[in-house]
């Protein structure tokens, strides 16, 4: 996770990379976190945390792995819900890589919708 933890919104992502693409470009009241990879599971600190958020969004890599890791997160936390999917490529790293920091932003913005 990147710092924020005292954050009212949480964005679950699959990979550290997601994470530090997307950090960058949220607001203060929003964490950006992975667990590092879709076998990983999360202990019961980190769990209590995510259920006294606000808001959960998961974003997952848009893969076999990622929507069966989504679906993990949905059954678990109960204010959780799924991310637009990723206008290009599987995950914000490939978004950046197409898209750059504006395609980043851009979908970044489209959670507020």
């Amino acid at each position: 996770m990147y710092g924020r933890v005292g954050a009212d919104n949480v964005i679950i992502v699959g990979g550290q990379l997601d994470v530090a693409l997307l950090w960058q470009h949220t607001p203060n009241d929003t964490a950006i976190v992975t667990l590092g990879s879709d076998n990983s599971s999360i202990d019961e600190l980190g769990y209590q945390w995510l259920l006294s958020r606000k808001r959960v969004i998961v974003a997952m890599d848009a893969d076999d792995s990622g929507i069966a890791t989504a679906n993990k997160w949905l059954a678990t936390i109960p204010q959780a819900i799924v991310a637009p999917t990723w206008p290009i490529g599987k995950d914000a790293g490939e978004l950046w890589q197409n898209r750059g920091n504006n395609g980043v932003i851009d979908w970044l913005n489209s959670l507020s919708q």
